[in-house]
């Protein structure tokens, strides 16, 4: 099982190179991009009832623990934080096999294999100084919980009108997102005194679950380059007609769809 990782990623490294080449080929018109997103939808809603999807939104959103969930705040506390966490972790599972497909279905396999790597840190085996020190720094995150949810509440919506970007677009626009969530964050962190050190925390466990999938996907469109600034702005939220999902992954795994099917 320690392998697994590298053999997803080294396979979803060959997705993602397939995917970027057919985009950048086939460029294409907001007429097609329409008529894909119906056919990414209609795939999606194929696999899994309307009720079925509703409730993988809503264990992933708890699983991703952002706005859905009390951190921790003590050992004590972790205990009951870990055996929901693994619970929601064996649904996320069960739903992404009957629901997911394709690219997307590898993609969700590493977004689940990096929430449960990141939430290991939140369920150590004994308590210690060291510990219990990191409990205590989540009392800030949980005092700006509100603030934090609402740039992932954002960033949600933005994946739900980039799908209606062109289809070469689409994951570059996924990509500079979410480096403006992560500004999102830092900012909402900088307005409480004295939490440095949960400001690091949250960061950290936002990148370990992000961080793969990025590396794998975004390619220049980093933040270690200008790529995002000459981008653009993706689609208007004004024109976005469409339900408000709790998790980032029904929203994402209509976009893997939709560049996966124009392979």
């Amino acid at each position: 099982m320690k392998y697994l990782p590298i053999i997803l990623l080294s396979i979803l490294n060959w997705f993602v190179a397939n995917i970027w080449i057919v985009a950048a080929v086939n460029t294409q018109s907001s007429s097609l991009s329409s008529s894909s997103n119906s056919s990414s939808s209609s795939s999606l809603s194929s696999k899994c009832s309307s009720s079925v999807l509703e409730a993988y939104d809503h264990d992933m959103a708890k699983l991703m623990t952002i706005g859905q969930r009390i951190w921790p705040e003590s050992y004590q506390d972790s205990k009951k934080f870990c055996i929901e966490s693994r619970r929601l972790h064996d649904k996320i599972n069960q739903y992404k096999n009957r629901c997911s497909i394709g690219t997307a279905k590898q993609f969700t396999s590493v977004i689940i294999y990096s929430i449960q790597r990141a939430h290991k840190t939140y369920c150590p085996k004994q308590a210690n100084k060291k510990v219990i020190n990191f409990f205590k720094a989540q009392s800030c995150t949980n005092r700006v919980m509100n603030q934090t949810t609402k740039c992932l509440n954002h960033y949600i919506d933005q994946l739900q009108a980039i799908i209606r970007a062109p289809i070469v677009k689409q994951i570059p626009h996924v990509c500079c997102q979410y480096f403006e969530m992560l500004k999102c964050f830092d900012k909402e962190y900088e307005k409480i005194p004295n939490c440095s050190e949960s400001a690091e925390i949250f960061n950290n466990f936002v990148r370990q679950i992000f961080d793969d999938i990025v590396n794998l996907s975004c390619q220049d469109y980093n933040e270690s380059t200008d790529r995002c600034e000459h981008l653009g702005q993706p689609p208007s939220l004004l024109l976005t007609k469409k339900k408000h999902f709790k998790s980032f992954i029904l929203p994402l795994i209509d976009i893997w769809n939709q560049v996966d099917g124009q392979k």
